[in-house]
């Protein structure tokens, strides 16, 4: 899983290193601020997502277990 935190944590602790008159500044802002909002964004969903594909799986894996012991 991508994790945004860090970088942002490492911009915030350089921020006075930052040249704020220099647009690639604000780029490189823009784009950890894009970065973070995309997974958040985007978390929530693949959750969801990987919840229901293990929730299926492991239905199928007990129910074939189960039609096995009253098979035999």
């Amino acid at each position: 899983m991508v994790d945004g935190r860090r970088p942002a944590y490492a911009a915030a602790f350089a921020w006075s290193g930052f040249d704020s008159a220099k647009p690639l500044t604000w780029l490189f802002v823009g784009g950890l601020t894009f970065l973070l909002l995309a997974i958040a964004a985007l978390y929530p969903g693949s959750e969801l997502h990987r919840r229901n594909t293990i929730g299926q799986l492991a239905s199928d894996f007990f129910n074939t277990l189960h039609s096995q012991k009253l098979k035999g």
